[in-house]
């Protein structure tokens, strides 16, 4: 099936975008704030808070962008030394744990988005004033993403589970792109 260049643009490169464009906005806000405290010698109210947001949605969107990559953390001392069936079927485990984990706590986050309704309005940042939700939506958003990646890596996985595992994963994303 031919899929849009847009679409397969999209599937390469959405989380990576959006965590340069919040790291480099982050980045730019410290420096205001570092200008701002030494020029003025007055802080600003809102960078600490701003630059927090942007870490937090950075990391939740860091780990759907490491399920893609299938750069999870993962200790593979032992399993090297395993046949390649083997470390085939332990590495496919670990991605239905990883799809399992994601599973679990996609609800929870939801729920908590839901919970920064106080009465009929929505719970607020101290220094910046948005709505609480904005921020808490960055788990429901990372975990629905590591769905989809979680399942993309198993689909993969499972076509791929009968070739050589000497191919580097760098390899495999350019042959990825110029499809």
């Amino acid at each position: 099936m031919k899929f849009p260049k847009w679409l397969k643009w999209l599937d390469l490169h959405f989380e990576e975008t959006i965590m340069v464009i919040l790291l480099a906005a982050l980045s730019c806000v410290m420096m205001l704030q570092v200008i701002a405290r030494y020029v003025t010698g007055h802080a600003l109210p809102w960078p600490e808070e701003f630059c927090r947001y942007c870490f937090v949605w950075s990391v939740m969107l860091a780990t759907s962008f490491c399920i893609r990559t299938n750069r999870m953390l993962k200790v593979d001392m032992v399993t090297t030394l395993l046949p390649e069936k083997v470390q085939k079927v332990l590495d496919l485990m670990a991605k239905l744990l990883c799809l399992a984990f994601c599973c679990i706590m996609f609800m929870p986050s939801v729920r908590a988005v839901a919970a920064t309704k106080i009465g009929a309005k929505w719970q607020t940042s101290p220094a910046m004033l948005i709505p609480m939700k904005f921020i808490y939506a960055s788990a429901p958003v990372g975990f629905g993403l590591g769905i989809i990646r979680s399942i993309q890596s198993l689909v993969f996985a499972v076509r791929d589970f009968n070739k050589p595992m000497n191919a580097p994963a760098e390899k495999a994303e350019e042959k990825e792109e110029k499809a």
